[in-house]
């Protein structure tokens, strides 16, 4: 039979006190078949060795495991609000994070009870990814935009590209069409698909030729309709599409050359549109 030993130290001369719980029933306490030390000197059990713990259980409230002034943690959650701040809410398991070095940065991730998965930016209270449950992804602040004249753009000058002038947005997801400016500007570096389109009336058929532009601050991207002398036609145009490479910053805008002919072409806002999304 074993033998339990309690050993003072010869250098204090403090009482070490054990004592028992207010409880009517029995309580034994069993020490693990090991060396080492069970508790630090601060007592915070940060040192405990040949200690196997094969499960937990806990009849857990809402506030169970928190840890704050200000590391946060949370998991139930007892008030952090991220750092790491896992709790359920209407089944919807969420996981908030944020960096301890941006505070401004808050993202949370939810399993939703319909079969979605979200990536949100809570500091903005928008999602930035959603996947439904066939797996379709979503992104609504992906660069996207389609914007369209509220009018014909009459008269064009010759011999020059001639920028068109898009004033109205069709849609313009992440805000980055200048409908002042007539430009796209890249919020970010990446691949661009752009596609303009153009109608013309009072064609001119003495021009030598029609161009279409898509230009961008690393490359003018162009394709010309030779036209040769003629008779002038109610109607013409063209379109163009690109993937372009743009950096962050750069910009993007649609524009028009003729060459020879009349000055009286006009941009008919009907049938002309300009359209870009960011694919990778």
């Amino acid at each position: 039979m074993s033998k339990v030993k309690i050993q003072g130290n010869a250098s204090g001369t403090g009482v070490l006190t054990l004592t028992a719980p207010n409880t009517s029933t029995d309580r034994t306490i069993t020490l693990p078949d090991a060396t080492g030390t069970l508790l630090t000197a601060d007592g915070d059990g940060s040192s405990l060795t040949g200690v196997g713990v094969a499960g937990i259980t806990s009849a857990a409230d809402a506030t169970a495991i928190s840890i704050d002034s200000s590391e946060r943690v949370g998991i139930g959650t007892g008030s952090p609000t991220a750092r790491l701040h896992v709790y359920n809410a209407n089944d919807h398991v969420r996981l908030s994070a944020q960096c301890a070095q941006n505070t401004g940065q808050h993202w949370q991730f939810q399993s939703r009870n319909n079969g979605e998965f979200w990536l949100r930016n809570e500091t903005t209270g928008s999602n930035k990814l959603i996947m439904d449950s066939t797996g379709a992804v979503t992104m609504p602040s992906q660069p996207a935009f389609c914007v369209l004249l509220s009018g014909n753009q009459n008269n064009l000058a010759l011999y020059g590209r001639r920028k068109v002038e898009f004033d109205t947005e069709r849609f313009d997801q992440n805000a980055d069409f200048n409908t002042s400016t007539h430009e796209f500007t890249a919020p970010v570096t990446g691949k661009y698909s752009l596609h303009f389109s153009c109608e013309i009336s009072d064609y001119q058929g003495d021009a030598n030729f029609y161009g279409w532009h898509i230009e961008t601050s690393n490359e003018v991207y162009l394709t010309y309709e030779h036209v040769g002398s003629g008779a002038s036609d109610n109607s013409g145009g063209g379109a163009i599409s690109v993937i372009a490479d743009m950096d962050a910053g750069d910009t993007a805008y649609a524009s028009i050359y003729q060459h020879a002919g009349g000055a009286t072409s006009d941009v008919v806002y009907t049938g002309t549109h300009f359209s870009g999304a960011l694919i990778c």
